[in-house]
């Protein structure tokens, strides 16, 4: 993911779908479009991609994650942490009070490298980075970048959509 490529989102509800999208997109050849994964969360006009259907999207796509608990991803160091060992990190930020999916692919000397579905491919400073995430308790999703942590990608198929699986329990 040295390349990590930002897919923009098609709307102003798909950041989540947006973000997943560029990871899978890093991670394997014609990977769904961002309608399709936004089909597979159940993301909605009116709560977007929460992080309730961002993890049912992830398992119904066949990616591996881990979603961390509070207290492990406030810790000092975590982000930089997850970067270097080789991960993308989905951040759900708060930018100008709205909610805001974004994906963490590398540390800079500068911040990180962000790919936000919004504003394309930035360097966030630290401080930055902890205004937006940290407004959200610094809530996020962690997704392994080697492709061999993803045994079951792309097993799923459309027909397995939210609507036809029933809702998550």
């Amino acid at each position: 993911m040295q390349d990590f490529q930002v897919r923009y989102q098609p709307d102003g509800i798909t950041c989540g779908p947006s973000c997943l999208g560029a990871v899978l997109d890093a991670l394997i050849d014609n990977a769904p479009s961002t309608e399709e994964i936004a089909e597979f969360c159940g993301t909605n006009p009116y709560t977007g991609t929460t992080d309730v259907a961002m993890k049912r999207g992830l398992k119904a796509l066949g990616v591996s994650y881990t979603h961390p608990a509070s207290e492990e991803r406030r810790a000092p160091g975590f982000l930089d942490a997850a970067l270097e060992d080789g991960n993308a990190v989905m951040l759900r930020t708060l930018l100008g009070g709205i909610k805001h999916w974004v994906t963490a692919h590398a540390v800079t000397p500068a911040g990180y490298s962000i790919a936000c579905p919004v504003a394309g491919n930035v360097i966030w400073s630290r401080e930055d980075t902890r205004a937006a995430w940290g407004a959200r308790d610094y809530d996020c999703i962690i997704i392994p970048r080697d492709p061999s942590a993803h045994p079951e990608l792309m097993r799923a198929t459309i027909q397995e959509s939210p609507e036809e699986t029933g809702p998550l329990l």
